[in-house]
């Protein structure tokens, strides 16, 4: 058995090695969520400008089964930046790595959770504005969609949700000449 294995670990390496490097990445992101009690889990920090390493810290209070608010703090500058969210159950937050040297804070805010699919109801960007200010980034076409209970997946510069309405996806991506963030697939 062990013989075994060791050659099909050796053969997976070897076909990898003889894969085109060009190829898109595609993979499920990391996800930041809250505990039972609030907590966020597992810790994060953002690398917002490169070098500079911010953790996050982020709370989440309200009835068990209602809306909740979000409450994410950092240092700005010597300050505490303090922002809230108010649209939606529960939230989910995942690091970005679409504009060059830099991170952004992805918060995705959720209904209640359904058989399979729940609705998206609000989507921000927290990242570094062109003057180097982290705050809420501009985001265009975004409305409030049902997507199914799956991680955000990573397709090269652009991150996925898959909407009920198989098999439409919710894409968002970095555009530059506009300095915003950009949502398609919402019909």
């Amino acid at each position: 058995m062990r013989k075994f294995l060791a050659l099909s670990a050796f053969l997976l390496l070897l076909v990898a090695g003889f894969l085109p490097q060009g190829e898109a990445a595609q993979f499920f992101a990391q996800h930041y969520t809250f505990t039972a009690e609030g907590q966020l889990q597992p810790p994060l920090a953002v690398e917002f400008v490169k070098g500079d390493v911010r953790p996050i810290s982020a709370v989440l209070a309200g009835p068990h089964d209602g809306a909740k608010v979000m409450t994410l703090a950092y240092n700005e500058r010597g300050q505490i930046a303090l922002y809230s969210f108010q649209k939606g159950n529960q939230y989910v937050l995942y690091r970005l790595r679409f504009r060059e040297n830099q991170e952004d804070l992805l918060i995705l805010s959720y209904g209640p959770r359904g058989a399979g699919k729940t609705e998206l109801r609000d989507l921000s960007v927290i990242g570094a504005d062109v003057l180097g200010n982290v705050r809420p980034l501009p985001i265009a076409g975004f409305q409030p969609v049902a997507v199914f209970n799956s991680p955000l997946q990573i397709r090269q510069e652009e991150a996925i949700l898959f909407l009920d309405r198989a098999p439409k996806v919710l894409s968002l991506k970095w555009d530059t000449q506009a300095g915003q963030y950009v949502v398609n697939g919402i019909l």
